[in-house]
């Protein structure tokens, strides 16, 4: 399953994004969107499971939750 992570900390690492997420299952792939050059807005990234019912238990338990300072917003990729 493909989610779509919205309002990371742009000092959130892609390792501490696969450690929250590597809790509700096997992480395949991590892609962090383009930042801005001064680091001052938001960050997003795509995080690939291996599984659907592993990306919606994350989904279940990550999204409104803090990382880094900042309340995720998860939901399946389109």
């Amino acid at each position: 399953m493909n989610l779509y992570v919205e309002n990371l900390s742009p000092k959130t690492s892609i390792f501490q994004i696969r450690m929250a997420f590597e809790r509700y299952g096997q992480v395949d792939k991590i892609v962090r969107e383009k930042q801005s050059v001064d680091n001052s807005t938001n960050c997003s990234c795509y995080v690939k499971m291996t599984f659907d019912k592993q990306g919606a238990g994350a989904i279940k338990g990550l999204n409104g939750k803090e990382l880094g300072g900042f309340t995720l917003a998860i939901k399946e990729a389109e």
